[in-house]
């Protein structure tokens, strides 16, 4: 239902929004239109120097109101950190530095110690 432009805009949108302070975010990674198949979506969130991101899912029946994917931070949820439950998310942790440098075609330099 969406062009590949379609979502590389919006992931674009997704990192700058953290870039630039949000606490949480997503990646649209499938958006299924008005149907009733669920939306598939990388949550994203900042804390100190790292993102980390779960893989979720949004069903659109379960909602009040229809699904926007151009405004859909609002269905990030809170973060389950890894080992609460059981079974564990999915979970990745990014350095922000890296991930900013690679969001924005930066090189960083490694320093070896």
């Amino acid at each position: 239902h969406w062009s590949a432009s379609d979502y590389e805009r919006q992931w674009k949108e997704g990192i700058h929004r953290i870039a630039e302070g949000a606490r949480s975010s997503l990646l649209l990674t499938a958006y299924r239109g008005d149907g009733r198949g669920p939306h598939m979506l990388w949550a994203m969130w900042r804390d100190h120097d790292h993102v980390y991101g779960q893989a979720c899912s949004v069903r659109s029946p379960t909602l009040a109101e229809p699904f926007d994917p151009w405004d859909a931070y609002a269905y990030v949820p809170p973060r389950m950190p890894v080992g609460k439950y059981a079974p564990p998310p999915t979970q990745w942790r990014i350095e922000l530095d890296p991930f900013f440098a690679s969001t924005f075609g930066l090189r960083v330099p490694f320093y070896s110690h």
